[in-house]
């Protein structure tokens, strides 16, 4: 099954990205989409506010959030909180080979407890 789970620093304003794909370029030529449901959460009651990202880049060695297509979505998390839903990422622009990245960066955090996490499953590429 297409899975994946990243998490980012407690309290530092900060991002971790990683690549996905067993660290293998995708060939987007002729795909139009890639679609995926999402999670974003914390594990803890304080307020905390992330920022979750999925993109592709010709980059195979990325440290920046520099993509050359992305989905970004803020998430502000209260209380055992949860963000979830399905996204579609526009990839026809993009022709070749690129390497496909997930990244979360914590915009806010107010204690030393959450951790936020940002999932990713049922990844798929589609032409509609």
């Amino acid at each position: 099954d297409d899975y994946f789970r990243i998490f980012t620093s407690r309290t530092q304003v900060g991002y971790t990205i990683g690549r996905l794909n067993n660290n293998n370029a995708v060939n987007l030529t002729g795909w139009n989409y890639l679609n995926m449901h999402y999670k974003g959460e914390k594990n803890h009651h304080s307020y905390m506010r992330a920022k979750m990202y999925l993109g592709f880049s010709k980059n195979s060695n990325l440290t920046a959030l520099s993509f050359d297509a992305n989905w970004e979505k803020t998430m502000v998390l209260g209380s055992n909180g949860l963000d979830e839903g399905d996204l579609k990422l526009d990839v026809r622009s993009l022709s070749g080979t690129y390497f496909l990245y997930a990244a979360i960066q914590t915009v806010a955090g107010y204690d030393d407890s959450p951790t936020p996490e940002f999932e990713g499953s049922t990844i798929r590429l589609s032409t509609q």
